[in-house]
């Protein structure tokens, strides 16, 4: 009988990061490759929803199977080796049989059946542009740029589940861009990461973008240290960390490029005050005290006489906040809700900036390239629908 060997925690990791892109299978691939160290076979473990693919390596004592062997699990494998793994910290030792397999773990053992075959993505070849970045660096710009991503349907269906990455020149630099909106494009966001080293990327340079799934933040926010090629193909994003690899197809939908657009078009601000975020969303939370209804969120934020407040539309709702470099004067409504999103992954100060009260409303920090925007709501019509609500709630 075949056998295969893992460390309890080496089994455990490959399936965890296996798993960003489970749907029906995973596949087990065993390969001559030996690690010099344990003496161990490297082995890939790939999952694949057919947008996605995750090709993550770890190794294994193999007794009795080839490098053509394709062992094929059911999707189940992944509650299986968790289940197990907390029964016992012992090496997993999968046994092989024509009919199926058996895994093991201390003194658990529960059987599994094989499938045939699973689904797989083609690598793509041809010209490609490269990029080596801090995984870090990415990691916080997917962060904050996927930071407004809606899963709910809307007038925009390119966006749901998905963010805009692209290629662009930033400040003389290549660097990658991450930017989300909501499907009613109420809310925006934006995030800038430096790349180490680029090869090949003159072509693609503020030329390419793809909207990808948000599989793909998952992916990225699941990386660890060091740091990450990423290989940009005409039709597919290949992601690289260390021996690990997952392969993404960007959807077919075409981002608005409205979105980056207005985000990054330079905007001179005639109003600006800088707050921590702690206090924004307590004033925000005050302002909202009490209303359930949707529209009963909407908030005002006012900038009088070097003085910052936040208050609810009708009601006695008011919080003054302390803030720094107060500027301009402005009365602008907003949802409270979508402006506490926005400002959730920004860090401890931000500032809210704009040029009007019908114009968008900016969030930023001292970050470079960071970003978020939200859509004004009409104060003198909000005011009336809930005035209007409220009689018909008193009557």
């Amino acid at each position: 009988m075949s056998t295969i060997i893992f460390e309890n925690k080496a089994l455990l990791a490959a399936v965890k990061k296996a798993s960003v892109a489970e749907k029906d299978a995973y596949e087990l691939r065993v390969t001559d490759r030996i690690e010099p160290k344990s003496g161990k076979h490297f082995v890939s473990l790939c999952t694949c929803n057919g947008s996605v693919q995750s090709i993550i390596t770890t190794f294994a004592t193999v007794e009795g199977v080839d490098s053509s062997e394709r062992i094929v699990f059911p999707a189940s494998f992944s509650q299986m080796v968790n289940t197990l793994a907390a029964f016992s910290e012992e090496d997993f030792k999968i046994e092989l049989g024509d009919n199926g397999c058996d895994i093991s773990c201390g003194g658990a053992s529960v059987p599994l059946p094989l499938l045939e075959s699973a689904v797989a993505i083609a690598p793509e070849n041809g010209k490609t542009a490269k990029i080596t970045m801090e995984a870090s660096a990415m990691k916080k710009a997917v962060e904050i740029g996927s930071g407004v991503v809606s899963s709910e349907a809307g007038k925009i269906d390119a966006v749901r589940n998905a963010v805009e990455l692209s290629l662009i020149s930033y400040e003389g630099k290549p660097a990658v861009r991450i930017v989300s909106t909501n499907s009613l494009g109420h809310i925006g966001a934006g995030a800038i990461a430096s790349v180490k080293v680029a090869t090949g990327v003159d072509e693609w340079l503020d030329k390419r973008r793809y909207t990808l799934n948000s599989v793909f933040c998952k992916i990225i926010a699941g990386l660890g240290d060091g740091e990450i090629d990423i290989m940009l193909f005409p039709k597919q994003v290949l992601v690289r960390h260390g021996v690990d690899f997952y392969i993404v197809v960007p959807n077919a939908a075409i981002y608005p490029e409205a979105v980056s657009r207005a985000l990054y078009s330079p905007t001179e601000a005639a109003f600006s005050v800088t707050v921590s975020q702690k206090s924004l969303n307590s004033a925000v939370d005050i302002a909202m005290l009490g209303r359930t209804e949707t529209d009963g969120k909407k908030t005002a934020l006012s900038i009088s006489n070097g003085v910052f407040t936040v208050s609810s539309l009708i009601g006695r709702n008011t919080a003054k906040v302390s803030a720094d470099e107060v500027n301009g004067e402005i009365v602008i409504g907003v949802d409270g809700i979508y402006l506490k999103q926005c400002a959730a992954h920004l860090g401890s100060s931000l500032t809210l900036y704009g040029t009007g009260p019908n114009d968008l409303l900016y969030l930023k920090t001292e970050e470079p390239g960071v970003v978020s925007f939200i859509c004004p709501c009409n104060l003198d019509e909000q005011i009336k629908e809930e005035e209007d609500a409220a009689d018909e709630s008193a009557s």
